[in-house]
C-alpha cells in the first residue's frame, strides 16, 4: 500500500489526488475541524498556539507520509508522557488573515523537527531536521523555527513531530515540547536572529569585560580576579547553556547536562569571594564572612556533586518518563531548585551591607550599591513595553533583552565600585606621603635661608619674614587622576617621584626653588627676575618633552603639564609652631599664579603669565601672544594674562607667530563688538589652526554674544572666572 501511495503521489495525477484527500480531509473532521476551530493569524507578532487548537496522533516516524498522518487516529491530549521521548504528531489549521503568504512558526527548544503544510491548492513536506546533524538554518528554517507559505485568506493543516530523546528535565507534559507560536516570518525571523544576535553579544561583552578586569587584576590585584572570572563564567553559560550552543553545534551533553548546574555554582562561587573580598567581610563583620563562607562551601558541594552525577548523563530518567515523570525540576542530584533562591538572598544580603557601608561613608559601597539597582529597573520597562505592546511574544523578548543588559550592565559597573575602592586606597597612600613630606620640612631649601639672610637652619625662628618682589611659579600634571588609577601605590609614588626629579633641576639652574610639593605638582619661587621663572618654565616643558620619550619606551605613560607665572610683592617667613616650622610665602599673588595654572586647561596653553610678568620680561628674547582679560574668583579686578609662546613645539610655535596679526585684527573686532566680523575671522584662523584652543574660545564666544545678545554698556570684554 506505501508503494502505491508513493507511486501514486509522485505521478502526474498529485495534483488531482491531493485536492480529493482534502476535502475527504475536511468531510471526515465534521464540525470538530470547521474554520471556528481554526488558529486565526491576525497580528504579524507571534502569538502562541492554544492547546486547545493541537491534536495529536502518536506515532513515532519522523519520516510518516501525509497520508499515514492523515488516515491516523488523531487525539485531544497525549495519553502518555513516554510520548515525548518516542515521538508524537501535532496537528491543528491555521487561517491566514494577514497580507503577506509567509507565516513564522516558533518551537520552543526542539532539536528535531518534521513538518508538513497542507492548503487546498499546495502542500509542502519540510526537509527533517535534527540538531548536531544538520545546519542550523536554510532557506526556510532557523534551527526549529520554520517558515510556512499560506496565502492570504487561506486555511491549511499542519503537521508537526514532536521527540526530545533524550528529554529535557526542565520540561513539562502540556505547553512544554509541543509550546508554539505563529506569527508573520518578516517579524519571527529577526526576532529568533535578534535574540542569536544578543545572546552572542551578551556573551562576548561579558567576555571582553571578564578579561579586562583579569587583567586588571594581575597588575592591581585588588577584587578583580573574582569579578573576571564571573563575567567570564557569565560568558560561558550564555554560550554553552542556550539556543546559540546550537548554532555552534556544541555536544547535547554540555548544552542539556547537570554541566550547566556546575557552571552556575561556579559562577555563584566566583560571585560571593568577590562580595567577600570587595566589603572586606573579613575585618567589617566576621559573622557576614561567616555565612558567606558557608555559602562558597555549599555551591563548592553543588558543583562536585552535579559533576559527579553529568559524567552519567543521559540516566533512566531522560528515557523512561513513566517510571520518572516529567516534574520540570531539571536535571542532576542538586536541581535548579537549591541553587538560585541561596544566591538571590547572598546577593540581597551584599546589597544591604554595601548600602550599611555606603551611609558610613564609603564611596566604593556607595558605586556598589547602585550597581546592584540596576536590575530593578527591569520593572519599570517591563510595565512600559506591557502598555506600550500588551502581553506578547515581542513584549517578553523585549523585557529579556532589557534585563539581560541590566544584569550584564550590573557585573560590569561592579568593576566601576571596585576601581572607586583602589582609588580610595590610593588616596590614602597619597595622604601618607604628604605627611611623610611632612616630616621632613625641617630641610628648608638653602634658597630660603638665604631670601631671610640665615646662614643656618639652626637660626631660622617661629615669625622669622621679610618683604621682597619675586615671581611664583605653578606647575601641575594634566589629566593626573587618570593615570593614577591605573598605577599601583607603589608606581604611583615612583610616577611622582621621577617627574619631581625631572623638572627640579629646571628651577635649581634658573634660580629658583621649590617652595612646596602639591602631589602631581609644585609652587616654585624665582627672587632674581620674572625672565628666569620664565626660562625656567620653558625648560621644564621641554625636559617633559624627554620625560614622555622615556615613559613611552618602558610601557609608561606621557604626561603634560600646565605652568601659570606670576609677579608682585609676597611676604617670606615661618609659619608654623615651635616643634614644626615651614617656610612659605603670603600674598594675593600667589592666588593669581595658582589662577593661571588653572586657566591653562581653558586656552591650551603650556605657559600662562600675567601682564605683570610678562612686562618686566619683555627684553629678553621671549615672544609673548595676549589671550584674554579675565576676573579670576576671589578678585575684582580685571588682569591680563600672555601665553609664552617659546614653550611650544616649534611648529606650534611658528603657527602662532604667523598667525599673530590675523589674530589680533579678530581681537581688534571682538573689542569693537563686531563680532559677526569677529567671528568670521576667528573661523577662519580655526580652519587654519584646528589645534590652537584659543582661536575655538574666541569663536564659541562670538557665537554666544550673537545667540543671545549682550548689553553694550556692560560688556566690557572681560571673562568672569568662576572655577579656581
Amino acid at each position: 500500500m506505501r508503494i502505491l501511495c508513493y507511486l501514486v503521489l509522485n505521478s502526474g495525477w498529485t495534483k488531482y489526488l491531493h485536492n480529493l484527500v482534502a476535502v475527504l480531509l475536511a468531510l471526515s473532521l465534521g464540525t470538530a475541524w470547521a474554520d471556528g476551530f481554526a488558529v486565526r493569524v491576525e497580528a504579524p507578532y507571534p502569538e502562541t498556539i492554544p492547546a486547545t487548537k493541537l491534536e495529536f496522533l502518536l506515532n513515532s516516524d519522523p519520516e510518516a507520509s501525509l497520508l499515514s498522518l492523515e488516515r491516523g487516529e488523531w487525539l485531544s491530549n497525549l495519553p502518555s508522557a513516554q510520548s515525548l521521548v518516542e515521538g508524537y504528531w501535532v496537528r491543528f489549521r491555521v487561517n491566514n488573515a494577514l497580507k503577506t503568504p509567509y507565516l513564522g512558526l516558533a518551537f520552543n527548544y526542539n532539536r528535531e523537527k518534521a513538518l508538513y503544510v497542507v492548503a487546498s491548492d499546495y502542500k509542502k513536506k519540510f526537509s527533517y531536521w535534527r540538531q548536531g546533524v544538520d545546519p542550523w538554518i536554510d532557506s526556510d528554517r532557523i534551527l526549529s523555527d520554520h517558515r510556512l507559505t499560506i496565502q492570504p485568506g487561506e486555511t491549511a493543516v499542519v503537521y508537526a513531530f514532536f521527540r526530545q530523546r533524550p528529554f529535557d528535565r526542565y520540561m513539562g507534559v502540556s505547553s512544554g515540547l509541543d509550546r508554539m507560536s505563529i506569527g508573520a516570518w518578516e517579524v519571527i525571523q529577526p526576532l529568533t536572529f535578534g535574540a542569536l544576535g544578543f545572546t552572542l553579544i551578551f556573551a562576548a561583552t561579558a567576555l571582553a569585560f571578564g578579561l579586562y578586569y583579569f587583567l586588571v587584576w594581575v597588575v592591581s590585584r585588588g577584587a578583580y580576579l573574582w569579578l573576571g572570572l564571573s563575567l567570564l563564567w557569565l560568558s560561558i553559560i550564555a554560550t554553552a547553556h542556550g539556543r546559540l550552543a546550537a548554532v555552534f553545534d556544541f555536544s547535547p551533553w554540555v548544552m542539556y547536562s547537570e554541566l550547566s548546574l556546575v557552571n552556575l555554582s561556579l559562577l555563584c562561587i566566583f560571585l560571593l569571594l568577590f562580595f567577600s573580598s570587595s566589603l572586606q567581610l573579613q575585618t567589617y563583620n566576621k559573622k557576614a564572612a561567616a555565612l558567606f563562607k558557608f555559602g562558597i562551601g555549599y555551591y563548592f558541594v553543588v558543583a562536585l556533586a552535579n559533576s559527579f552525577s553529568s559524567f552519567f548523563w543521559p540516566d533512566p530518567s531522560h528515557f523512561d518518563l513513566i517510571t520518572y515523570p516529567p516534574d520540570q525540576r531539571g536535571p542532576g542530584l542538586i536541581k535548579a531548585m537549591y541553587v538560585f533562591p541561596p544566591i538571590l538572598i547572598y546577593m540581597l544580603s551584599a546589597a544591604y551591607v554595601a548600602v550599611k557601608q555606603w551611609r558610613e561613608g564609603s564611596r566604593f559601597a556607595q558605586y556598589l550599591a547602585l550597581s546592584f539597582a540596576l536590575p530593578l529597573l527591569g520593572f519599570p520597562i517591563a510595565v512600559l513595553m506591557y502598555l506600550t505592546l500588551g502581553f506578547s511574544t515581542v513584549m517578553w523578548a523585549g523585557v529579556s533583552g532589557a534585563v539581560g543588559i541590566l544584569i550584564l550592565a550590573m557585573f560590569i559597573t561592579f568593576g566601576f565600585a571596585v576601581a572607586q575602592q583602589m582609588e580610595d586606597i590610593k588616596a590614602v597612600a597619597m595622604e601618607y606621603q604628604i605627611r611623610l613630606t611632612g616630616a621632613y620640612q625641617r630641610f628648608v631649601p638653602p634658597q630660603l635661608l638665604a631670601n631671610l639672610g640665615k646662614e643656618s637652619i639652626l637660626n631660622v625662628g617661629l615669625g622669622d619674614q621679610i618683604e621682597a618682589e619675586m615671581s611664583i611659579l605653578f606647575a601641575d600634571i594634566r589629566s593626573f587622576t587618570s593615570i593614577s588609577e591605573r598605577l599601583s601605590p607603589t608606581e604611583n609614588f615612583r610616577f611622582v617621584n621621577d617627574f619631581l626629579q625631572e623638572i627640579g633641576p629646571s628651577i635649581r639652574q634658573h634660580g629658583g626653588y621649590i617652595d612646596k610639593f602639591l602631589g602631581d605638582g609644585v609652587m616654585a619661587l624665582f627672587v632674581k627676575s620674572p625672565a628666569d621663572a620664565i626660562n625656567a618654565a620653558i625648560d621644564m616643558q621641554q625636559r617633559i618633552l624627554n620625560f614622555n620619550e622615556r615613559q613611552v619606551a618602558s610601557g609608561g605613560f606621557p604626561i603634560t603639564i600646565g605652568i601659570g607665572i606670576n609677579t608682585g610683592r609676597m611676604m617670606l617667613g615661618t609659619l608654623g609652631e615651635a616643634d614644626r616650622m615651614e617656610g612659605s610665602v603670603i600674598s594675593d599673588s600667589v592666588n593669581l599664579a595658582s589662577r593661571l595654572e588653572s586657566l591653562t586647561k581653558i586656552y591650551g596653553s603650556r605657559v600662562l603669565v600675567s601682564d605683570e610678568t610678562a612686562s618686566r620680561a619683555k627684553n629678553h628674547g621671549l615672544n609673548f601672544r595676549f589671550v584674554d582679560r579675565v576676573i579670576v574668583k576671589g578678585k575684582s579686578d580685571p588682569v591680563s594674562i600672555f601665553e609664552v609662546l617659546n614653550a611650544d613645539d616649534q611648529q606650534a610655535h611658528k603657527q602662532k607667530i604667523e598667525s599673530l596679526e590675523r589674530y589680533e585684527h579678530a581681537l581688534t573686532l571682538y573689542r569693537k563688538k563686531e563680532f559677526t566680523a569677529a567671528l568670521s575671522e576667528f573661523k577662519v584662523l580655526r580652519s587654519l589652526f584646528p589645534d590652537d584652543a584659543v582661536f575655538k574660545t574666541y569663536a564659541q564666544r562670538c557665537e554666544v554674544l550673537l545667540r543671545d545678545g549682550w548689553s553694550s554698556e556692560d560688556w566690557d570684554g572681560v571673562m568672569r572666572m568662576q572655577d579656581k
